[in-house]
């Protein structure tokens, strides 16, 4: 590896990254991989509304929201929901998505997850809507 990764781990003498701090952005890049490689439960399309139905009820972690840029960014604001017990609770919100949104989840188990996109320009095309379960943690 000859390139810097960051400001905390630079090059040293030789234009080379210390071992170490090369195992430690190795380990971040699996973590991430580990976090993030197997959805539970994945949708996309246009409009105010999308909802994902996982295939049972499971302890949320995280939720991963991607706008087809292509187009613009456009959700200015949103929020997502769980189902749970029978009720929608507010899970997460935000002012943006842009190319990629990662919201961490409070404890909760769910079923079905919605994306409310509350302020666009424009109709909101979302181009992924990925939920992972707390077992990918």
């Amino acid at each position: 590896m000859g390139a810097t990764c960051c400001s905390t781990c630079p090059p040293d003498d030789r234009g080379l990254l210390p071992e170490p701090d090369v195992r430690r952005v190795l380990e971040l890049g699996d973590e991430v991989r580990r976090r993030f490689a197997h959805p539970a439960g994945r949708t996309a399309g246009e409009g105010y509304e999308l909802t994902v139905r996982l295939d049972r009820e499971l302890a949320l972690a995280h939720l991963v929201l991607m706008e087809d840029i292509r187009h613009g960014e456009r959700i200015r604001a949103y929020a997502a929901d769980a189902l749970a017990g029978g009720q929608w609770i507010e899970i997460a919100s935000g002012s943006a998505v842009g190319h990629k949104k990662i919201d961490r989840l409070p404890k909760v188990m769910a079923e079905t997850v919605r994306l409310r996109v509350l302020a666009s320009e424009g109709t909101p095309i979302v181009r992924a809507m990925s939920v992972f379960a707390e077992g990918s943690e």
